[in-house]
């Protein structure tokens, strides 16, 4: 499942971007915007209250006395197509709600209030949340989000946007974003086995005295191919590796910035790459 989180201020184009994204895409967009009062019932499951009624009064038996929550619902259509769930502001809800999202991100499964699972196809699921900064993001949810941080346009670039003739060179960077953060493609190297880039980028990072997961590991294994080149690489790390601001400078400290680390790991990987 591709998982991004889009931090700026407001205005600056965050949701105009997953928007966009899953125009491009032919994509369904399933959009839910987060506040103070957003429950559990909302992502997950909800008693029908009409279902419950029908039933009461004897005019019909429904299949189901639960109403899908925004996660639900995406699961169950990622099924048959390809979904754009969009989680506008999430910093507006509690930090409980950051909680909901961790095994649906992992594993693309909701529990059924009736019991066990409802699986959708990670494939064809993309997860787009925006965040103004109210609140940090919790730190086990951040570790499995993609993280970009969108500012505002240049000028000259909200002036042509305004008069409805944006640059193509504009147009392209953001269908160059869409295609190549969210879709991987194109691969440009043919990967080593996960098995092998495992055990020597986490003992080359572990060497250095820090950790690294498993899971940030096989993130960094899935996004390198797209990475053309040292800069987009280092894009990856601050991504997927810099957990909050005292990781990031231990590893800029441990690898005298962060260039180098990305230097090392597409050396890394273009090495191990048959």
């Amino acid at each position: 499942m591709k998982t991004i989180l889009l931090s700026g201020p407001a205005g600056a184009g965050k949701t105009a971007l997953a928007e966009y994204s899953a125009r491009q895409q032919g994509a369904e967009l399933i959009y839910y915007l987060c506040h103070e009062w957003s429950v559990a019932e909302d992502f997950l499951f909800e008693i029908s209250i009409p279902a419950v009624a029908k039933t009461m009064a004897g005019i019909e038996t429904p299949s189901s006395f639960y109403k899908e929550g925004v996660l639900a619902r995406a699961l169950r259509l990622s099924q048959s197509r390809r979904v754009v769930l969009l989680l506008d502001e999430i910093d507006k809800a509690s930090s409980r709600i950051d909680a909901l999202l961790l095994d649906f991100l992992q594993n693309a499964r909701l529990p059924l209030p009736e019991g066990g699972f409802l699986f959708g196809n990670p494939d064809n699921l993309q997860v787009w949340i925006t965040s103004n900064g109210q609140r940090e993001i919790i730190d086990p949810l951040a570790r499995r989000l993609f993280k970009l941080e969108l500012g505002f346009l240049p000028a000259e670039v909200e002036a042509q946007l305004l008069a409805g003739t944006p640059s193509e060179f504009y147009l392209d960077g953001v269908r160059r974003f869409i295609l190549r953060y969210m879709e991987y493609e194109p691969v440009i190297y043919e990967a080593p086995t996960l098995q092998k880039f495992v055990a020597k980028v986490g003992a080359y990072i572990r060497s250095k005295g820090l950790d690294i997961s498993l899971f940030e590991l096989k993130q960094l294994y899935l996004n390198l191919p797209v990475c053309e080149n040292r800069e987009e690489v280092e894009l990856l790390v601050k991504g997927w590796l810099c957990r909050n601001e005292e990781y990031e400078l231990a590893l800029k400290e441990r690898f005298v910035g962060l260039a180098n680390l990305a230097n090392a790991l597409l050396d890394l990987y273009r090495r191990e790459a048959k």
